[in-house]
């Protein structure tokens, strides 16, 4: 398997409640315009089908590479966070990085001194050199992109 690493940021892999409350005011919009996305949002909800399946058939595989997962600290005023950590975590051998932003913000970055930036700049850089050191020495010398995150 080519695949290395898998890095979640706030992903509910058993749904979330706010998806509850995303639904109801989707589907009050929804008598003013056509809109599908409230199938999406079915899928979102804690319990849903589709994610016990999507989870079941990750187990099979997540052996073979490296999990991150990057949960969310700052809850949003009234209504929560947006993914709960008992949602966030898949739940094997995955490493926990607390992003100190919410839902939205966990992956935007004011600028690269910022400590959630630099986490997971380290978090690239440890998939980058896994994968350098699992490359065998014949492929005439080291890969460059480790050099970008110096």
């Amino acid at each position: 398997m080519s695949t290395k690493a898998v890095l979640f940021a706030g992903t509910p892999h058993r749904g979330s409640d706010t998806a509850k409350w995303a639904k109801t005011a989707k589907h009050l919009a929804s008598f003013i315009q056509k809109d599908h996305s409230a199938q999406l949002l079915d899928t979102l909800v804690r319990g849903s089908e589709v994610l016990e399946r999507l989870a079941d058939s990750f187990q099979d595989i997540q052996e073979s590479f490296a999990i991150y997962t990057l949960l969310e600290e700052i809850p949003y005023p009234k209504i929560g966070k947006i993914v709960e950590k008992d949602s966030a975590l898949i739940g094997w051998r995955e490493t926990q990085i607390m992003m100190h932003a919410n839902h939205s913000d966990m992956v935007k970055f004011a600028n690269e001194k910022e400590n959630e930036y630099i986490q997971v700049k380290y978090i690239f850089r440890d998939i980058i050199t896994d994968r350098i050191e699992s490359v065998s020495l014949e492929d005439n010398g080291m890969p460059a992109p480790l050099a970008l995150l110096e």
